[in-house]
């Protein structure tokens, strides 16, 4: 049975010769009929006004909404989902009223051929498409780096304006995109529901509570291609990886100097404006990083955690240690660039060059 549905569109036209001032007659008015799909016994309709030319929804579930007046053309609605949506919408073009009478319907005719995903529109289907083919249209024009969506680029921009529009009502910290103030709001909350099993340690999210986990079990998911060296975190691969690249995308705006990763860039700058914002709770004295504060917080503390197995020498930090160790392995690594000879520490050669130079040490 042909359904009753229909979509009316109603253009006023001037007769020819005629006053343009004059109402047109009913007999002037061409009215086109667009068959629709029949979801029930009421009438859908799409309506045009030659006045702005605009083309109206009218499209409601009215049998969901006792409260349906077909006396007003405004009315409020029902989608399949039990969501409120006001009909009597307008729209400049046939297609955007069909892809909005979906909003009441729930349908989506478009469905993308990979994954089977469907959605409303076309333009949507084709922005989805972008993650099969990989596509990135929108790139920086500081960087280069490519975005697949015009909403992800904007954010990274302020990257490098430094812009922090979003800021926290508890702490007053700035963010340079709502996720990251709407995660970092959670900081704030009382209620931590994950906890580690091997040292009670609480997160707000359970994806925090995998990473802790991995310091426990040692695990390093992440691998790199062209060394094998894992490590735990998937940014700190992705930092280790521009050794090989040679990438350093991170400049001092100063002096000029590159770095591989942000933190680098920041606490460098540091140098320039001799700001050293953390502090010894002991003695006062000032570093530019928090590793520096922590490794001199031992001094006070003398503590030494770091033992090496073949004298029992004890270090306060892992880098001590490691340059001791060479000196049993005979690891020379550091050569004098003016008569050779080598050291196993970078600060042993830098002294002994001095002793060419004439520079005091």
């Amino acid at each position: 049975m042909r359904s009753d549905h229909r979509c009316k569109r109603e253009e006023e036209e001037d007769a020819p010769g005629g006053d343009p001032s004059e109402k047109p007659s009913e007999d002037s008015e061409e009215i086109f009929q667009l068959g629709l799909n029949n979801n029930g016994g009421d009438e859908d309709t799409i309506q045009s006004s030659s006045e702005e030319n605009l083309l109206t929804c009218n499209t409601g579930l009215h049998d969901t909404n006792p409260s349906h007046n077909p006396s007003n053309p405004v009315s409020d609605a029902l989608d399949p989902k039990g969501t409120k949506r006001q009909t009597g919408d307008q729209f400049p073009e046939h297609s955007s009223v069909v892809s909005h009478r979906g909003t009441h319907t729930g349908e989506k005719p478009y469905s993308c051929s990979e994954c089977d995903k469907s959605f409303s529109d076309k333009t949507r289907l084709s922005v989805h498409l972008r993650i099969h083919t990989g596509e990135k249209p929108y790139s920086c024009s500081e960087c280069g780096k490519r975005f697949r969506y015009k909403e992800s680029l904007e954010p990274h921009k302020r990257i490098h304006t430094g812009e922090k529009p979003y800021a926290c009502s508890e702490c007053g910290k700035g963010f340079g995109n709502k996720s990251s103030l709407n995660v970092h709001v959670k900081c704030h909350a009382e209620e931590k529901p994950y906890s580690c099993s091997e040292c009670g340690m609480s997160f707000i999210y359970k994806s925090k509570l995998v990473k802790h986990e991995r310091s426990h079990t040692g695990e390093n998911p992440y691998s790199c291609s062209v060394c094998g060296k894992s490590y735990r975190y998937k940014h700190n691969l992705l930092t280790h990886e521009m050794i090989h690249t040679g990438e350093k995308p991170y400049s001092c705006p100063t002096c000029g100097k590159c770095f591989r990763n942000k933190y680098s860039l920041v606490t460098h700058e540091r140098i320039h404006t001799g700001e050293k914002p953390y502090s010894c709770p002991e003695c006062g004295k000032g570093f530019r990083d928090k590793p520096s504060l922590v490794l001199h917080e031992k001094s006070h503390t003398r503590e030494k955690p770091y033992f090496c197995l073949e004298c029992g020498a004890s270090f306060t930090s892992k880098s001590q240690i490691i340059v001791h160790k060479r000196g049993h392995t005979s690891e020379k690594r550091f050569p004098c660039s003016l008569c050779g000879k080598r050291y196993a520490n970078k600060s042993s050669c830098m002294k002994h060059e001095r002793s060419h130079t004439g520079e005091k040490s």
